[in-house]
């Protein structure tokens, strides 16, 4: 089908790119030693031949054999090459640019993808055709790949769909195929395995929430509303600030993707009509009118159906809300007692610590069973109402998280509950089933070489079954909610029949945030000005063990905990295979090398040999922080490619400036920085460096 090699050919143009070899030797030098009164003249490059007088320059000096040889490209001299001089101008900004651009920037490959292989639609011009050696088109000589290796440009715009599946407090020693460490069946994820590639080395954020912003956004949690992520309707907005998208809006916009979500929003939202009075009755308080759609939902950031609850099976409101509005009615709604059992069809369903309004049928022990129902009948209308569109569906699971309360039998009759040892158990045994179901759906509805499947999890797992010898983390330290590589390293999954390798594994760095520019890349899709500059595009990676260049070398984490009025708040960094730890209360900092030493035991940090890495991870973690320290010197406003320092957001409106550019707030934390006052006061002072130093 076209829209499979659509996305090869997304996929690859690294590859191409890096096979080209019909280029300038940018170390090759000549004399223009023939003016008129015959004197040696200056040494020139290659690039001088076309900077001017092009025409006179080029039939002049490539008539000399060395000349020509190096500067095959300037000289025209290749078998396939790009157009001399050949310019276009960007819809988007109206920046004439050549053939060069392309590829001067860390996403070369999603350049590469849209403007030579979609841009028919969108210019005058025939990129592919006047960047043919650029774009990787050459199919003989010394240009790019042989045709027989790199499969020619799509004439579809078809775009593969996207189900992304979430599971809740998943360690990745609970999925066989990581530690061995899991004593559950799983064979729907262990086919899963099979049929796709592996990454060992993908990192969360340590709780929920946060994650979930992560993930959507392409972000780091702090560049959100609210530094430690946004949870509840209690604070009345979701996480999202101002021009960020996320990736279910740049896929509906960018390449008319049929968006959805089921499951577990968890990134906030507000009670309509003005914000929560009582958050003891948030269904039934007088000032909240739930006649009207909830505000800051799913659909406010560019799903176009959804079915969800706002925390899962854990809090309340224990209600659906079907794309936007709450399904229950107002004579429905009953209170929810903390700690409390309930027979219901499906099993006995628990509330767990937080008791509160919900439906009067709500039954926690099917909430994943519904969830698949719904997701299922989503690609049924799908599928009839908008055939040639493609779909972007993320289910956001219940399980693993408390209250485990398993149904009685799964969808199919399959035993559930009792199968293990306890209910936990008996959850990661459902989810494996959620998989399963989803899957085969799609191989019913003979959509699997269109679809691609992903599979990860929001956090690190839950200690709770190691007396039965089951290790949700595997040989890592740590949990959920630690800073410790058991609490953010989760398992990742991709699927992609026909295209993606089957049962291979991948070892480098991985964040989560870096699914956005995976999924932007893979569709051909830009990123928008103030979205996703946390995440890094992997596609490439996908399909080859070899193509790293492009990958991240760092990832920084925050964990941000409260323990009753004291809050803690840790940082880490990876560097490659090291790890820095900061305890921001005690200031003590931690290394590892979890390439020799992956359960963290071994501290290196008063090594002397390390002492000018630990330095270099610190800077950059606080870089990446929410307190980095203010840019000396000039940098580039990249909305405007303007020349600016810190001091010119202070000289002229000041908050419209911070509040328009994102430099202001990554580059100039001291004039624009949200939690600057808090970095100011004791968390992050700017002059103060780990006591070790």
């Amino acid at each position: 089908m076209f829209h499979k090699a659509t996305v090869i050919a997304l996929i690859l143009p690294t590859l191409i790119v890096a096979a080209q070899t019909c280029t300038d030797d940018d170390a090759f030098t000549f004399d223009k030693n023939t003016n008129k009164n015959n004197n040696p003249r200056k040494t020139v490059k290659c690039d001088w031949l076309t900077n001017k007088n092009a025409a006179m320059r080029t039939s002049k000096y490539c008539a000399v054999p060395a000349t020509k040889g190096a500067c095959s490209e300037s000289c025209s001299a290749c078998p396939c090459a790009d157009t001399n001089r050949f310019t276009f101008t960007l819809v988007h900004s109206g920046k004439t640019v050549g053939c060069n651009w392309l590829l001067k920037s860390k996403h070369a490959s999603t350049r590469t993808s849209k403007y030579c292989v979609e841009s028919g639609s969108l210019y005058n011009v025939d990129i592919a055709d006047g960047c043919i050696n650029t774009c990787g088109l050459c199919t003989g000589g010394n240009g790019g790949g042989s045709a027989s290796t790199i499969p020619p440009p799509a004439t579809s715009s078809r775009k593969p769909n996207i189900l992304l599946i979430m599971a809740d407090d998943f360690g990745t020693g609970d999925v066989p195929a990581y530690w061995n460490s899991s004593i559950v069946d799983m064979p729907n994820l262990n086919r899963l395995v099979a049929k796709g590639v592996t990454f060992k080395d993908v990192h969360s954020t340590p709780l929920c929430a946060p994650s979930r912003y992560m993930l959507l956004s392409g972000l780091y949690a702090h560049r959100g509303v609210h530094k430690a992520g946004t949870w509840d309707m209690t604070q009345n907005s979701n996480q999202f600030r101002g021009k960020q998208k996320s990736i279910a809006k740049v896929l509906k916009d960018g390449a008319n993707y049929h968006t959805y979500m089921a499951g577990k929003w968890h990134l906030g939202a507000k009670v309509p009509p003005n914000g929560a009075y009582n958050f003891t009755h948030l269904l039934t308080h007088p000032m909240h009118d739930w006649s009207q759609a909830l505000m800051d939902g799913p659909p406010d950031i560019g799903f176009d159906s959804s079915f969800i609850t706002i925390e899962g099976i854990q809090s309340p409101p224990y209600s659906f809300f079907k794309d936007g509005y709450l399904t229950t009615e107002q004579e429905n709604v009953v209170y929810w007692e903390t700690d409390s059992e309930h027979d219901m069809p499906h099993g006995r369903s628990i509330i767990g610590k937080h008791g509160g309004e919900g439906s009067n049928d709500w039954d926690s022990t099917a909430y994943n069973m519904i969830l698949v129902n719904e997701t299922i009948a989503f690609v049924d209308n799908h599928l009839h109402d908008k055939p040639k569109d493609p779909f972007f569906a993320y289910v956001a699971l219940g399980g693993v998280h408390i209250p485990h309360s398993p149904p009685d039998f799964y969808m199919d009759g399959t035993v559930v509950k009792g199968k293990y040892k306890n209910s936990h158990l008996d959850m990661l045994h459902e989810v494996d089933l959620v998989v399963g179901s989803l899957v085969s759906a799609m191989e019913e509805r003979l959509i699997m070489n269109d679809t691609i499947i992903i599979f990860t999890s929001d956090n690190g797992g839950l200690p709770l079954s190691r007396r039965f010898s089951h290790y949700t983390n595997g040989i890592l330290r740590g949990n959920k909610g630690q800073i410790w590589e058991g609490g953010h390293r989760v398992p990742m999954i991709w699927r992609y029949d026909g295209v993606f390798p089957e049962n291979e594994t991948r070892e480098n760095l991985i964040g989560l945030n870096d699914v956005f520019a995976t999924l932007c890349e893979i569709a051909g899709v830009d990123i928008p000005y103030g979205s996703a500059y946390d995440s890094i595009s992997f596609a490439p990676y996908i399909a080859s063990n070899d193509k790293t260049e492009m990958l991240r070398e760092y990832l920084g984490t925050w964990a941000y905990k409260t323990n009753g009025w004291r809050k803690e708040f840790l940082q880490a960094i990876r560097y490659n295979d090291l790890k820095l730890v900061h305890n921001t209360e005690t200031n003590a900092i931690d290394l590892f090398d979890l390439m020799n030493d992956l359960s963290e035991i071994t501290d290196l940090s008063e090594r002397s040999e390390h002492l000018d890495t630990m330095k270099s991870m610190y800077k950059k973690l606080m870089a990446l922080g929410p307190c980095p320290d203010d840019r000396l010197g000039t940098f580039e406003l990249s909305k405007k490619s303007k020349e600016v320092d810190c001091a010119w957001f202070t000289s002229k409106n000041t908050r419209r400036r911070c509040r328009n550019h994102i430099e202001g707030e990554l580059l100039c934390n001291s004039i624009c920085g949200r939690y600057k006052n808090e970095c100011n006061s004791n968390l992050f002072p700017n002059d103060e460096v780990p006591t070790l130093w």
